[in-house]
C-alpha cells in the first residue's frame, strides 16, 4: 500500500488531472489517500504536485522523492551561481 497525503492544492491538482491518475483505494480523514499500484505510477503522477503531495509510505519511496527533490534544488542552487 502507497500513502500520500495531498494539501488542498494537492487534492485540487488530483482532481483536475486525470493522465496517467492512480485511482485511491480509501482517503482518511486527514486527507491521506490511500492507493494499491506500482511506485512507478505514483512517481509520475505525483512528483509534479512538488509540497502539495507528500509520500507517508512505503519509507523507500518516500526517501526516493526526497533524494530527487534534493537534487534538483542542488542543480538550480547550481544555475543560480552561473547567472
Amino acid at each position: 500500500e502507497i500513502a500520500v497525503k495531498l494539501d488542498d492544492i494537492g487534492q485540487k491538482m488530483f482532481s483536475s488531472q486525470l493522465h496517467l491518475r492512480p485511482h485511491p483505494d480509501t482517503v482518511d480523514e486527514d486527507g491521506i489517500y490511500h492507493f494499491t499500484c506500482t511506485q512507478h505510477q505514483i512517481s509520475y503522477y505525483f512528483f509534479k504536485f512538488g509540497a502539495h503531495a507528500e509520500i507517508v509510505s512505503p519509507k523507500s519511496l518516500r526517501e526516493r522523492f526526497a533524494q530527487q527533490y534534493i537534487e534538483a534544488v542542488r542543480l538550480y542552487k547550481e544555475y543560480s551561481k552561473l547567472t
